[in-house]
């Protein structure tokens, strides 16, 4: 095969699943809408799933905060104007919050929820 052979492969490859997605994703779509418990119980899943995904890699690895007040948690006491990082990435891994399986893709994990999920 030439080059020129691997491109027009590449190019059909490329456009052709372009037009077989949209169709496959508008049909699903179609089913879903005229299948209400199906619909359903497939949002639930995907929402499962993407609360899994962003739990395993969090689009942002830190959240800094400014303390607007003097606050106290336990036995800290933050001033204000000092600035709090919460490491997420450390947070969603750690396996006291979320049992043994904490660094497992797992959805079922949120099966009851967002408040529900960790092993708490």
């Amino acid at each position: 095969m030439s080059v020129k052979d691997v491109i027009k492969e590449c190019k059909l490859f490329y456009l052709a699943g372009q037009k077989t997605t949209s169709v496959l994703l508008v049909r699903t779509m179609v089913l879903l809408s005229k299948h209400p418990n199906w619909q359903a119980r497939a949002r639930e899943e995907v929402t499962m799933i993407f609360h899994e995904v962003l739990r395993l890699y969090p689009p942002v690895a830190m959240l800094p905060r400014v303390v607007s007040k003097d606050t106290q948690v336990g036995d800290m006491c933050f001033p204000t104007g000092v600035q709090v990082v919460l490491p997420t990435i450390l947070v969603h891994h750690d396996h006291e919050i979320w049992g043994d399986d904490a660094k497992e893709f797992n959805p079922e994990r949120f099966v009851e929820g967002v408040l529900k999920a960790t092993k708490n």
